[in-house]
């Protein structure tokens, strides 16, 4: 690992022109769009989520502009963002909720279907219920985890391998869960434990983008590799904020 170096891994949950107006965690179209641009524009090589942390299992983590794009959640509006990453020929990956499909906002069988079909579109899971691992007990843990696996296997034909934690919380316990039932690399939030600083393979931490990501600068920033010099790392098992106990759900 180059000192400070971090592998830039861009996070998105909505891409819709009106949450973009009051919603930190949604970008416009347009704004999207121009982020792809820049990338292309640039020469950087965008590159799944898995071939980063298959290239940091073999000690290999740091490439000269690359990137790797996410989103979270599974929402409906990520068709439209999977056509314009077609456009550019970028892959992505996208963590679904089990229990979230065929919700309204939310990508159904048949979107599942197509984009396996039709786009640049990868998929990992983000758990059954999408609950705060920190507050379960291990063996629910990796309940949540495993059969999001299997029925993305089953139901879906998608052999999944990566994972990413519910509102970025983890337990060290879960780090060991995660590895121990076969997933090559799992992603948070900004948080983190010091032995997790660097690129670990079950602790990646990622870059959140939003509507004001839309100048050079800004872009230049965050998929630098050293953006995450510039940020606090949070405690992983802190609860946060938008946290809903299981049996209150």
């Amino acid at each position: 690992m180059h000192l400070g170096y971090y592998p830039p891994i861009l996070m998105y949950h909505h891409i819709d022109d009106v949450k973009a107006l009051t919603d930190c965690d949604s970008v416009s179209f347009k704004t999207f769009e121009l982020q792809l641009q820049f990338l292309k524009k640039n020469n950087y090589q965008v590159i799944t989520f898995e071939d980063l942390c298959k290239n940091i299992h073999k000690g290999i983590s740091k490439f000269k502009k690359t990137v790797v794009i996410t989103f979270d959640d599974g929402f409906k509006d990520n068709l439209e963002a999977a056509k314009i990453l077609k456009k550019y020929s970028f892959p992505a990956s996208i963590f679904i909720i089990i229990s979230s499909l065929n919700k309204e906002d939310f990508l159904s069988d048949h979107d599942i279907n197509w984009l396996q079909n039709n786009s640049t579109i990868h998929f990992g899971s983000h758990t059954v219920s999408h609950f705060h691992l920190p507050h379960l007990s291990i063996h629910s843990q990796e309940v949540e985890i495993a059969h999001s696996r299997n029925i993305m296997k089953e139901k879906y034909g998608i052999n999944t391998n990566i994972l990413a934690y519910p509102l970025g919380g983890f337990t060290k316990e879960t780090l060991n869960v995660v590895k121990r039932l076969g997933f090559i690399g799992a992603c948070t939030t900004n948080r983190g434990y010091p032995e997790t600083k660097s690129a670990h393979p079950y602790a990646l931490r990622r870059i959140k983008m939003t509507e004001n990501d839309n100048k050079s600068i800004h872009l230049l920033t965050k998929c630098s590799g050293y953006y995450n010099i510039f940020r606090k790392l949070k405690s992983p098992g802190v609860q946060h904020p938008s946290f809903t106990h299981p049996s209150l759900t």
